[in-house]
């Protein structure tokens, strides 16, 4: 019996989708979620983990090689040491310094795993924890992701960094102690009756097959994401000379509701930077603000976009001298569109889908963009859209500090 067979017969609920074919679409879908699902886990409550769990693993399995993405966040969750990360009880050390000792190759006793784990098991366990959520795992829910774990480290552990080494390392350290209380002859003849009663008609299939469908460029038209690189400086806004960090949320959301009148009556921002070197053109400060240079908006103005920004002038200042160096201008999208797909965009939305909380991948609806070249999406007032044209033309110049991510295009 395989692992993939186990987290079948452990997890069924996680792989319903399985007893039909997939779209090519569906599946990319189905793939994004489990990426977007390995850094959220923590979040999750206990019944969503145990319906997703089987999902997250054998996508992870599959397709570490070419999509790791989060992986680290999820490996970390599957070590339950971590629920003591700063606590008094200070596990998650000596929990890791054991696991050290392992990928050097060097002996740890069994004297030392068992004090290790008895100490464990004398902790509190916390409600939302990762033991509480091991808890309510049955016996072959646990042989099932012992027998992944085992699996991926044997599959991949000459390419995991450091941190998902110690991560995957320590987890082994629980999960072993669990095989040992576990009938595993009974966890098999289990599986083996499921499988073969199973409806699943791809029970074989993995994840890995779809590799060329993930990696398939999005059709025309394109439409990208125009993000600040990651190495620019950070930046305060304030209204006036004097730096006042603690009111950075209050005045982003005055400038947002900020009407065009409203806006000519104000005079000016005052931008505090924590770099000395050159700016590049694009700056982000909190809450999505963009920062433009006057040659960036000069080469917008250009590209026939003079009604597309309204700008109001920033004095730069260096925040270690308290100098100004420079006058930028903070950038306000006119063009706001509602235009994610409610059925492809992966992430968290609100109740009224009126917004998305989380965003992982945005899915455009290509009827409700129009002929529109740079806006702002409704739905995320962080998201900030440019078409091919003018991603082609900033990148050509060049404009500094800006990055730019294709986003799917979808018929609804």
């Amino acid at each position: 019996m395989s692992w993939r067979e186990a987290l079948y017969c452990a997890f069924a609920n996680s792989f319903q989708w399985k007893s039909r074919r997939l779209s090519p679409s569906e599946l990319n879908d189905m793939h994004e979620y489990a990426v977007f699902l390995r850094s959220r886990f923590s979040l999750l409550r206990i019944e969503a983990q145990l319906d997703e769990l089987g999902l997250v693993l054998e996508n992870l399995m599959d397709t570490y090689e070419w999509d790791s993405r989060d992986a680290d966040a999820f490996l970390e969750w599957l070590n339950p040491f971590n629920d003591y990360l700063g606590s008094q009880y200070n596990i998650l050390e000596w929990a890791e310094s054991l696991a050290e000792k392992l990928i050097k190759g060097e002996p740890v006793s069994e004297e030392e795993l068992r004090d290790l784990l008895g100490t464990l098991n004398t902790l509190p366990r916390f409600p939302e924890g990762r033991l509480g959520l091991f808890a309510h795992l049955n016996d072959l829910q646990r042989f099932a992701v012992w027998a992944w774990l085992r699996e991926f480290i044997s599959r991949y552990s000459s390419k995991l960094d450091w941190i998902e080494q110690l991560e995957t390392t320590t987890a082994l350290l629980y999960w072993d102690h669990i095989a040992t209380h576990i009938n595993v002859e009974l966890c098999k003849r289990t599986c083996d009756e499921y499988i073969n009663s199973s409806s699943y008609t791809s029970i074989s299939w993995s994840w890995d097959q779809m590799r060329c469908l993930a990696e398939a460029p999005h059709q025309a038209p394109y439409f990208f994401e125009w993000c600040c690189s990651d190495e620019s400086p950070s930046v305060s806004l304030s209204r006036t000379a004097e730096m006042n960090p603690m009111q950075q949320n209050d005045l982003i959301a005055q400038l947002r509701a900020l009407t065009p009148t409203q806006m000519n009556r104000w005079s000016e921002l005052y931008g505090w930077v924590s770099s000395r070197g050159e700016l590049p053109d694009c700056l982000c400060a909190p809450g999505g603000i963009r920062l433009h240079s006057s040659r960036l908006r000069q080469t917008l103005q250009d590209l026939g976009l003079s009604n597309s920004v309204r700008y109001l002038p920033v004095r730069m200042i260096d925040q270690s001298v308290r100098r100004e160096i420079a006058v930028y201008h903070a950038a306000f999208f006119q063009n706001r569109l509602s235009c994610l797909s409610r059925k492809r965009t992966i992430g968290i939305w609100s109740h009224d889908f009126a917004r998305v909380i989380d965003l992982h991948r945005p899915a455009l609806v290509k009827s409700c963009i129009a002929n529109a070249e740079l806006f702002v999406v409704a739905e995320d007032d962080t998201l900030v859209v440019v078409s091919e044209r003018i991603k082609d033309a900033l990148e050509k110049i060049p404009i500094k500090g800006c990055t730019f991510k294709q986003l799917l295009v979808v018929d609804d």
